[in-house]
């Protein structure tokens, strides 16, 4: 069963795949049983196969009560018996089958019958119009769900043959996308007796739909000579999906030897199309077509030099899988190789190194020329494997430059890497032309960890008066030289480059080795003040990498704060905050900062005073304010350094819910508040919170609060145990109150209270 569904994927879309593989799991999983007890219970309600095959009354009757029954598991194993009951069986139950399509709900049934209607085929001619219902409706599963059902529908639908063309005729019109396509999938694999549905077929070559174009493609390649008039139209055409469509299809057409001559002429007067995807479609078509490799090679030749790189791609694909269509192309893929558009000359390589493996030295000689890719033949080169060591390594003493740098190029892509090969080209690099040192760092820096014979050459580049150069070998250095005193040294050295692009492609190295780098940072904090912005900020980014061990910088960064521009402030204030506490001095320079007009400056600021260790006067003075600020970048800063405080953040509950009476920023308020009711309640803080209860009738004392911020203060009384039974009295006048919130809060604060006083 499941190789009969597989073949029935063929000729469509992934999309087409896709689904039968789903479908095909789908089956397994229902056929299976999802759990073990339904897997159970189906097995005692099906019927042996004995009595299936049989054909007998007494089976098609306990079937037929089945089927209906209101049990789901009496219904599902009748419908899998169906599959197995004689065709007498499964006749006699199509007005059941026809029911089911038109009202049963579940998926597992469902897809039973379609298949068992699928065994039938032209038999279940009498079950069309409810298989075209099925498709057109949902019936209680997900969409992915319909989407098989969908599909099974159709291919009972294309079982049937001729009779369920009329239906399938009017399901390409339906308003889904799905119904569409499965529609056009049966009428291909009905094929050419449903030759009288190709206009409608051609129409749908211009669906929105993709898969709907692909399905209508497959149809129509499928209909035999009577769609070759139709699809040499619609390869005119003025829309180019439609041309496409067309082209693709007449290369099935073109097979039948009646059509074969036109569709060939057609096809090839769409490589000169204007549209890529049209030329495209040719080339595919053509492999169908052309059954002579040399034929075929020379009409697909001059698409290696397409304006499209898709097509390209095409050609060049057809080219790889057969080895006969390479045959007498060298010279032309050797010309290709000067080409100036970049994918041409890649390809024309590519080919060249499955061509013919004595090509080594033709890929050498080629390199020579100024105009050819020395990337692309190094790549071609390397493909070939080992057995091309020696070949590279003679190339190496080769007397042009850029056979040597080519040479070099295969050696650091070719995988095993050869033992010898860092310390040749180690040598190289300092024995060559000055503009073919970059391709031989390069090489060096493919061969990752092998390279580390070639640490000695990297070392002299890194003063080459090449800037570009010298930051390569820094990158390369990074892959191959021991991360050690040496290195850092190195580095920290070279960090006194004039050249940004150098200074940049130090730092970021000492910062990858992380603490490993903590001798260079009296050089990085000379970087503080760099005129260029990129080195300032990858310096301070370095420093606050470093953490504590770069405390040093806390100096420098207060004086350069005093005159930073606003962009450079930030960096430089979100360092401090992970230099430790030393950088606590800098709180005169921070402070005024939060006055700040800049939002992101104002945040930075807060993030970095989070990161001290602030007294509670300082963190109410500084922090707190900010929970109401404008900006809510800098209000979520407020409210998460006020929450990495922990249980102490209490002491801040009073002052936070006066903040609830202001309408700026009161969710974080919230946010926070009810994170702090996790916690016990200091007797400081229990007095501060009575305060800002109502007073007692007669009593000058207490607050006046809104609801929600009065609420709070009733909730964090109930943390606040034995000081807070000060607060009964006021808490029982609460219980007066309008409010049920408020009776409610205080009735069980009240209560916890009490409790905790016994």
């Amino acid at each position: 069963m499941f190789m009969a569904q597989l073949n029935l994927a063929t000729g469509s879309s992934h999309s087409r795949l896709k689904l039968v593989i789903v479908s095909l799991l789908v089956t397994w999983i229902f056929a299976a049983g999802l759990t073990v007890p339904i897997q159970a219970q189906v097995a005692q309600a099906q019927i042996p196969t004995s009595s299936l095959a049989d054909g007998s009354s007494q089976t098609t009757e306990l079937l037929r009560r089945r089927l209906l029954d209101a049990n789901l598991d009496q219904r599902r194993a009748a419908a899998l018996s169906t599959r197995s009951a004689s065709t007498n069986i499964q006749v006699d139950l199509l007005p059941e089958f026809i029911e089911i399509l038109r009202h049963e709900n579940d998926g597992q049934v469902r897809l039973a019958i379609f298949d068992t209607l699928t065994d039938l085929g032209p038999r279940a001619a009498v079950a069309v119009p409810a298989l075209a219902y099925a498709m057109q409706h949902d019936f209680g599963g997900r969409r992915n769900e319909e989407k098989h059902q969908d599909y099974r529908a159709a291919l009972a639908l294309a079982s049937v043959g001729p009779m369920a063309v009329e239906c399938l005729r009017n399901l390409i019109a339906d308003s889904q996308d799905n119904v569409r396509a499965e529609a056009a999938m049966a009428l291909g694999r009905i094929g050419e007796e449903a030759s009288v549905a190709i206009p409608d077929l051609i129409h749908l070559l211009s669906d929105s739909d993709e898969r709907v174009r692909s399905d209508a493609t497959f149809a129509l390649s499928k209909m035999g000579a009577s769609a070759l008039e139709p699809l040499l139209t619609a390869s005119r055409d003025q829309e180019e999906i439609i041309r496409a469509a067309a082209i693709r299809a007449l290369g099935n057409v073109g097979t039948n030897e009646h059509a074969s001559d036109m569709a060939s002429s057609a096809i090839l007067e769409a490589l000169q199309d204007d549209s890529p995807s049209v030329r495209r479609a040719a080339v595919d078509s053509l492999v169908i077509l052309i059954e002579s490799p040399q034929a075929l090679r020379e009409h697909l030749k001059p698409l290696l030099q397409d304006p499209s790189p898709e097509v390209i791609d095409a050609a060049c694909n057809q080219f790889a899988q057969s080895p006969e269509m390479l045959e007498g192309t060298e010279q032309h893929l050797l010309t290709l190789l000067t080409n100036e558009r970049d994918l041409v000359a890649s390809r024309a390589a590519f080919l060249l190194s499955i061509c013919d493996p004595n090509q080594t030295v033709q890929l050498l000689v080629a390199a020579q020329d100024a105009r050819t890719r020395m990337n692309d033949i190094a790549e071609s080169l390397a493909s070939q494997g080992e057995t091309i060591t020696p070949s590279l390594e003679a190339a190496l003493e080769h007397q042009s430059p850029r056979v040597r740098a080519c040479g070099a190029l295969a050696l650091g892509t070719l995988r095993p890497v050869a033992p010898t090969t860092a310390t040749r080209l180690g040598h190289l690099l300092l024995n060559t032309s000055p503009e073919l040192q970059e391709p031989i760092v390069r090489a060096i820096a493919k061969l990752g960890n092998h390279a580390l014979p070639a640490a000695p050459q990297l070392r002299e580049i890194l003063v080459h008066r090449d800037a570009k150069l010298r930051v390569l070998a820094i990158e390369t250095l990074l892959l191959a030289a021991q991360h050690d005193q040496q290195l850092i040294d190195q580095l920290t050295t070279a960090l006194t480059d004039r050249d940004p692009t150098v200074q940049l492609a130090v730092l970021s190295a000492l910062k990858s080795l992380g603490p490993q780098a903590a001798t260079s940072i009296p050089a990085v904090i000379s970087q503080l003040d760099n005129t260029n912005p990129a080195v300032q900020t990858a310096a301070a980014e370095l420093l606050a990498n470093q953490g504590p061990a770069a405390a040093a910088a806390v100096p420098e960064i207060k004086r350069i704060l005093e005159h930073s521009s606003p962009e450079k402030t930030v960096v430089l204030v979100t360092t401090l905050g992970q230099l430790g506490d030393t950088a606590v001095a800098a709180l005169p320079q921070l402070l005024p900062l939060l006055e700040s007009d800049m939002a992101d400056l104002r945040a930075a600021v807060l993030g970095t005073l989070s990161n001290f260790d602030l007294d509670l006067p300082q963190v109410r003075a500084y922090i707190l304010p900010s929970m109401g600020d404008k900006d809510e970048i800098v209000r979520n800063r407020a409210y998460s350094a006020i929450r990495k405080m922990g249980p102490s953040a209490t002491q801040l509950a009073p002052d936070l819910i006066l903040l609830l009476e202001d309408e700026v920023g009161i969710e974080n308020v919230e946010r926070l508040l009810e994170r702090l009711l996790e916690y016990s309640v200091s007797p400081q803080t229990v007095a501060n919170l009575i305060a800002l209860l109502p007073p007692i009738a007669g009593s000058k004392n207490g607050g006046s609060l809104k609801e929600k911020s009065l609420k709070f203060v009733v909730r964090f009384l109930a943390q606040g145990g034995q000081a807070a039974l000060e607060a009964v009295p006021q808490l029982q006048q609460l219980e007066l109150r309008e409010s049920s919130e408020i009776r409610d809060a205080a009735k069980l604060t009240i209560e916890k209270l009490s409790r905790s006083s016994r």
